[in-house]
């Protein structure tokens, strides 16, 4: 079983039905849901630029997937990340949107946020007692993933190459895509995102569950901050 704490939006909220129809699955449901329509983009097509990120449920990463360093660690968890949540207040930022990053799309703010850089932080720190080791499998592929020297000390030390001054803040809507098709969904995309487009609320966290690597992640619970 694995672990991960997401930024993820109410579920009532519209960007959540959008993320979750991009990616063709609803991870607080657990179900598939249908793609969006009228865009000429076949549904094929839509579910083979998403098979990846549909692996995960939409979210951004605070802290990135782990097995717990104690198999009965669930409910203190749960706890630790409700008191986490009670003690956090919510705040906005102002400017997300659908961007490529490399060969794959996703909503990221356009500017640095000092108040989303704080939580990243320390989300990474709170939590990492909880964390098991990674397998040998797991750390040579995280290691290989890293940039950089800082990065590769970042696996070794927190499990993850990107936290930190690593950290960017993104909801992953697509895959790996080539030019042609990444364009082409970029548009597509940033015109579905136009009608919800607003600042985004920062008001909770999550803890999603994998409980194999063949099965998708999928909510345990919802915190919301400052209750």
């Amino acid at each position: 079983m694995r672990y991960a704490i997401y930024f993820m939006p109410a579920v009532e909220a519209p960007l959540w039905q959008f993320g979750s129809s991009v990616l063709g699955y609803d991870a607080a449901s657990g179900e598939d849901c249908a793609f969006p329509s009228g865009t000429g983009i076949a549904p094929d097509d839509w579910r083979s630029m998403t098979q990846a990120p549909r692996q995960y449920g939409f979210h951004a990463t605070l802290k990135a997937p782990f097995e717990l360093r104690d198999a009965s660690a669930r409910v203190p968890l749960l706890a630790s990340m409700q008191a986490f949540a009670n003690s956090w207040q919510s705040f906005v930022l102002a400017d997300v949107e659908v961007v490529a990053l490399g060969a794959f799309l996703a909503l990221s703010p356009t500017r640095p946020s000092a108040p989303l850089q704080a939580l990243a932080d320390a989300c990474v720190r709170e939590f990492d007692d909880f964390r098991a080791p990674l397998d040998p499998v797991d750390l040579a592929r995280r290691q290989a993933s890293a940039a950089n020297e800082r990065q590769r000390e970042n696996v070794t030390d927190w499990g993850y190459p990107y936290v930190f001054r690593d950290f960017k803040f993104h909801m992953t809507l697509t895959g790996a895509l080539g030019h042609g098709p990444r364009q082409e969904m970029l548009e597509t995309l940033r015109g579905l995102y136009a009608p919800i487009q607003k600042p985004l609320q920062i008001d909770g966290f999550a803890l999603f569950a994998q409980p194999s690597r063949a099965e998708r992640f999928k909510v345990v619970e919802r915190f919301t901050f400052g209750q």
